[in-house]
């Protein structure tokens, strides 16, 4: 009797997590697109009060200039208006960690402590390891000394005393090691953290490029035609 095959696509299967969703609020155009929610309206309402064709006069000869777009303002405004959502809930609710970093190597870069990984585990109540358990960054290495203490009287014979000096630091390979964990497994759970809102951002985003990219396509149909 053949056996029953029962598929479980986990987190690490879903493509959307807020690394994507970071990658599209990070590019240059999704953070201006809130310009555009003010300047369009002044622009459409400039237009509006211009006659469509216009009229300019040099001389006794006229040249007639044609205001028509080739594209839709309504188009081109909810696009703005699209990734401006998109990108407002991404700098409200994308984790930090994400927003700050993109992988260990830029952590480490960064110089940022533990407290910072305790404060993020906090957070989102994740207990990736148990914190203050890792030891220190770095194992001293000392040497000892025997020498003789200062005699308090010429009577008594002054005691022996030991003394450690630190002779040298070396990076302590298992705190570095499970830290390095550490990082990872708070950047893996993080990444799917208020999964609704960064599902709605990532639709956001892809509706918004796709209306620019209508009125990309729009505009080049326009001067194809004109062209020919």
């Amino acid at each position: 009797m053949a056996k029953k095959i029962k598929l479980d696509f986990g987190e690490e299967d879903n493509v959307i997590s807020w690394i994507l969703v970071n990658s599209l609020g990070k590019l240059r155009f999704s953070r201006t697109s809130y310009y555009y929610l003010i300047i369009v309206p002044i622009i459409v309402k400039a237009l509006d009060k211009l006659n469509n064709p216009m009229l300019l006069k040099f001389g006794e000869s006229n040249i007639q200039i044609n205001l028509e777009l080739p594209f839709s303002w309504y188009l081109f405004y909810f696009g703005a208006l699209s990734i401006s959502i998109a990108s407002l809930l991404y700098q409200i609710f994308c984790p930090e960690l994400i927003k700050d970093f993109r992988n260990y190597g830029e952590f480490l870069d960064a110089g940022e402590s533990d407290s910072y990984l305790a404060r993020v585990s906090r957070k989102y109540n994740i207990t990736p390891f148990a914190w203050g358990s890792l030891g220190t960054p770095y194992i001293v290495e000392k040497k000892t000394e025997t020498v003789k203490n200062t005699a308090t009287s010429r009577r008594f014979e002054a005691p022996l005393k030991t003394l450690e000096t630190i002779t040298d630091y070396k990076h302590n390979i298992k705190y570095q090691e499970e830290r390095k964990d550490a990082f990872n497994n708070i950047y893996n759970e993080v990444k799917f953290r208020n999964k609704k809102i960064m599902n709605t951002s990532f639709c956001f985003y892809i509706l918004g490029f796709a209306a620019f990219t209508w009125v990309i396509l729009q505009n080049i149909a326009f001067v194809i035609k004109h062209i020919l």
